[in-house]
């Protein structure tokens, strides 16, 4: 099961950076997902950070679709094994989290490029 951490700044906007740690078959325990957050997703003195079900969290995400190439969650797992922290992942995607909702989202073109993004709702 993926595990997802939420990534926004202390202002309060309504965007999010959303990475998505693909496991193969464990759970990955709280404590090294906290390092990573801290280490790599998040600037500590301007953003906060959350993992699943965060109350704080989007109501939407944009993913890149199947076969897309991910740079920065690419990115994210060749830091993690620089520093050590990627034991039992497989890998890592990143998404955009937005606080509209998922009609107000699909309206705005500029928000997504539906060729190459697929938009998840969170319930």
């Amino acid at each position: 099961m993926p595990s997802r951490v939420f990534v926004f700044s202390k202002t309060k906007t309504a965007t999010f950076r959303v990475y998505e740690i693909e496991t193969s078959g464990l759970s990955i325990e709280e404590k090294r997902l906290q390092g990573l957050a801290e280490l790599l997703f998040a600037d500590p003195v301007a953003e906060h950070y959350a993992f699943d079900g965060a109350e704080a969290g989007p109501s939407v995400i944009v993913w890149f679709k199947k076969g897309v190439y991910d740079a920065e969650g690419d990115m994210a797992l060749y830091a993690a094994k620089r520093l050590g922290l990627d034991e039992g992942i497989e890998r890592v995607h990143f998404g955009r989290g937005f606080k509209k909702p998922a009609k107000a989202l699909l309206k705005v073109q500029e928000l997504y490029n539906p060729l190459i993004e697929t938009v998840e709702k969170i319930s």
